[in-house]
Order: C-alpha cells, then structure tokens, then sequence
C-alpha cells in the first residue's frame, strides 16, 4: 500500500469517527397552528374545560379531558363531544386518569377506579397520597409516579398489580430511590414517565435534563443526559432551572415541551419548543412554536401531576392555559 492510500484510509477513519461522534443531525421543524377544534357538547355548562389538569389519548386518537370542575369527557378522534364520563367526583381530590385500550384508570387521593371500555366501574383500590399514575399498555400494570413527594416514599417510581377479590393493590417494584430527603428538595426527584412497551418504563428527570429506561426488575438499562438545540439554563428566579415543563409518549420516541426561560415568569412556565428522542435518546428532531404557550394551572398543588400534551400521527395537541383554557393543535411543515 502505498502512501497515499494510507493517508486515504487514515482521512476516511478520522471522518468516520467525527461523524459518529457528532451522531445524526437533528431536523428541525416549523410548527404550523392547525384548525382543529374540540366540539362541546350541546347545553354545554359555562365552566367546562376551565381548569384542565389532564389531556389523554387512545391508541385510536380519542380525547379524555379531565378538569377540576367535575367533568372527564371523551371525544373522539375529529374532536367530536362523545360522552361525559364521570362527573360530580371529588373535584379536589382528583389528580387524573390513565387510557389503556384495555380499560381506564381514574386517580383521586387515596382510591384508584379502574374501568372497563365502556367506562363501567370494575374495582377500586386503596392508595397512598398524590401520585401520577399510568397504565401498562396491556392493563396489567400500574406505574405511580411520586416523583413531587419521592422524599416521602424513599422511592421515585412503584409499580404495582391488582389483587383479585380485594381492594388493594400489590407492590411489585421499587423503582429509582429519590434523592430528595426533605420536601424543599423535591425538585431533585420531579419528573415524568410512562411506559414505552409491557416491559420498559422511561423516565425523565425536569431538573438534570436526563433519561432514564428501566426494566419491570428496576433495572437500569439506559441513562443519558439529554441533548437539546437550546443553551443550558440558568437558575431562574426560584433557584432551580426547570427544562421542560412536559412529556408526550407515542410508539417509537418521546417528546418533550422545553420551556422558554426568557418568557416564563415564577410558576408560569412558558414553551416554545418541542424536541423528540428516540428510545436510545438520542435527539433526532426540534419543532419551533409558532409564538409561547404556556400550560400551566395556578394551583400549585396540581404541578405534580397535569398532563396536557400529547403527540398523535405526527401532529401536536395542548391545552393551553392562556388567556383562557382551550385545546391547540399544531402541524408540522
């Protein structure tokens, strides 16, 4: 071989190695405000949808609002009123519900109704203080997630089952002990999770801007400081930097509403971008929002466990909390 093939291949393995290095590159997106409305039902009460604290989806696009004046409602896939689910529940006490094809899970303080498709009232179990709580997509599974009050529980994340013929649940798994040891600590343990198959539960911490994926053992199989098209934060004015403000699950990659420093003020919290990663997390794609939006509720007790933003067939649902209450969806370009 002789010297200018060596310094060919020698050129070619140190561009290999940068490329691989410097992974793939991240598309990014304009996202385009859509039409989409949500339609109410007829006679519908004045304070429908003003405090919403949970926005579901189905494996077949149907809506699940949940709000603190006493309503969880179902629309279908087109935005379609389909049927008041529940209402007239214990308004303060409600954290949300879970959607599984196999049923439904509703979470107030204390007790966990599960429901069958049709919204029947199958078993109630007992429960221990604020959690969010999330179905297995099989419906065998419970995960909670105490991440606000870890501290309290010494763990993050429980899995749990439900015992046949009682009323309580049965813990399976301790899953990610917390870091906090006191409650004004909390923040160190404060995130979000779900599971991305019957068999692996991804979580991701809002102050270390980081991933975790763990099997149902509690095994850790994957941990990585997430990557992002956005400078690193600083402190804001409560003293702890807040890197996204939610996370969306869907099939094949996680989506995370970063939030928008320079725009969020004290518990309002601002976004202005979306970034997906896939189950390796790594970044693959940025959607840039049009103008802010914020989701935030001013009760502060419910921070721990709103979700309104979800991600279905590419296109992006919030419900938004300014200057009032209502559902956005967007499209990317």
């Amino acid at each position: 071989m002789n010297f200018r093939k060596i310094y060919f291949v020698l050129l070619s393995a140190v561009v290999l190695a940068l490329l691989v290095s410097c992974g793939q590159p991240v598309l990014e997106k304009q996202l385009v405000k859509s039409d989409f409305q949500l339609v109410f039902p007829e006679n519908a009460p004045e304070n429908l949808h003003q405090t919403v604290i949970d926005l579901e989806m189905d494996s077949r696009g149907n809506f699940y609002v949940t709000d603190l004046n006493a309503y969880i409602v179902k629309y279908d896939a087109i935005g379609r009123f389909e049927k008041n689910l529940v209402h007239q529940f214990t308004a303060e006490k409600l954290i949300g519900i879970s959607a599984a094809d196999s049923g439904y899970l509703m979470y107030e303080a204390g007790i966990i109704s599960q429901y069958s498709q049709n919204w029947e009232l199958i078993h109630q179990t007992h429960s221990e203080s604020l959690a969010d709580i999330t179905y297995s997509p099989n419906g065998k599974t419970i995960l909670m997630n105490r991440s606000g009050l870890a501290g309290m529980y010494d763990y993050v994340l429980q899995t749990y089952i439900d015992v046949p013929d009682t009323n309580r649940l049965k813990l399976v798994k301790l899953i990610r002990p917390a870091r906090a040891e006191i409650e004004e600590d909390s923040y160190l343990d404060y995130g979000f999770s779900d599971f991305i198959s019957d068999s692996r539960i991804l979580y991701t911490q809002v102050y270390s801007d980081s991933a975790f994926i763990y099997d149902m053992a509690g095994n850790l199989k994957r941990a990585r400081k997430l990557k992002s098209t956005v400078e690193p934060l600083k402190q804001n004015d409560t003293g702890i930097p807040y890197h996204f403000d939610d996370m969306a699950v869907t099939d094949d990659a996680f989506y995370l509403a970063r939030v928008d420093q320079a725009a969020s003020v004290q518990d309002t919290m601002y976004i202005n971008l979306v970034e997906k990663y896939d189950f390796d997390l790594n970044l693959v794609a940025a959607y840039k929002l049009p103008v802010p939006i914020t989701m935030s509720i001013p009760l502060e007790q419910w921070a721990i466990s709103y979700r309104k933003f979800q991600v279905y067939n590419d296109r992006f649902y919030f419900f938004v909390s300014q200057p009032q209450e209502h559902l956005e969806v967007y499209d990317a370009e």
